[in-house]
Formats: C-alpha cells, structure tokens, sequence
C-alpha cells in the first residue's frame, strides 16, 4: 500500500465558539486561560461562552443588560483608576476632570446605582475624588507628580522582595 492510503481523513471543519464549546463540554475542569490557548482566542471570549453554556447547563439565560452593566461597572472602575494615577503624576489632569464630569452627568452612575452593583456608589466616590483631584492641582498650579504614602510604602516593599530573592539566588 502506498504512503497516501495511510492519510487521516481531514478534520472536520468547526467553528472556534463550536469548539470552545466542545473543548468545555469534554473538559470542565480545563482552565478558561489552556482553552484559549488551544482555540487561539482572546481569554474573555471563553470567559463568556464557559458563562453561557452553564447558564445552557442549568436552563436558564442570564438578563443581558445586568451582564453588560457589571462589565461598564468594571471598565469604569479600572479607568478611573488609572485616571487617577495619571493626575497624581502630573499628567492629563485635563482629560481626567473631563471624564470624571462626563461620568457624573452622562447617568452612567444611575445607572450603575439601579443595578444593585456596588460599583456604582465606589465609581461615584472615585469619580468625585477625581474631579477634586484635578480642580485641586488647576488652584495650587502644582503639576510636579505626586506619591501617596501608600505608593512609596508598596514600591519598598516591591524594592526589599527583589533584594531578599536577589540574595538567594
């Protein structure tokens, strides 16, 4: 016989969700982060198919508006931190009290609220604390960057956990 007769028949095509679909059917306990890595996909894609196939799973389907909303609560909260970050350094103290004025009056915090997220209510403290934040540096004219006591403490400790592995190794 020859070498060609040997040949495996040729996978059949699929779909990358039908088969993050099957990979999480097979294999439950297989990790979100191996399954995109096999599928070659983003990781919060199998985040949301592993969601909607339990959700399949248990016969139910979830509100698609509280999902999204705890994600705008999430992406919300992150970038207000790094807003916040970026006036203690000095830098787009601007477009912070911009976005920080946006989210207070746009209802995005409402909306947030109505959604029984505690996001909502650490999003409006930050939100405020934001916009003092820079009406604070636009009065004093201070632009030089700024360290909390806690940032120092954090990046000592960053500075002594380095040293204490550079020893042992």
């Amino acid at each position: 016989m020859s070498a060609s007769s040997y040949r495996l028949p040729p996978p059949k095509a699929v779909s990358r969700r039908e088969f993050i679909e099957q990979m999480l059917k097979e294999h439950p306990e297989q990790s979100n982060r191996a399954i995109a890595i096999e599928a070659g996909c983003n990781l919060s894609w199998v985040c949301s198919i592993r969601r909607e196939v339990e959700y399949r799973r248990l016969g139910q389907m979830p509100t698609p508006g509280i999902v999204h909303v705890a994600r705008v609560g999430r992406s919300l909260a992150s970038r207000l931190g790094i807003l916040t970050q970026r006036v203690r350094e000095g830098k787009d103290v601007e477009n912070a009290s911009e976005f920080a004025r946006w989210i207070t009056g746009s209802g995005v915090l409402e909306l947030l609220e109505s959604a029984s997220l505690a996001e909502g209510k650490a999003a409006r403290a930050a939100a405020k604390m934001l916009e003092e934040d820079c009406m604070e540096r636009w009065r004093t004219g201070n632009t030089a960057p700024a360290l909390q006591l806690e940032d120092v403490r954090s990046l000592q400790e960053r500075v002594a956990a380095l040293e204490t592995k550079a020893k042992a190794a």
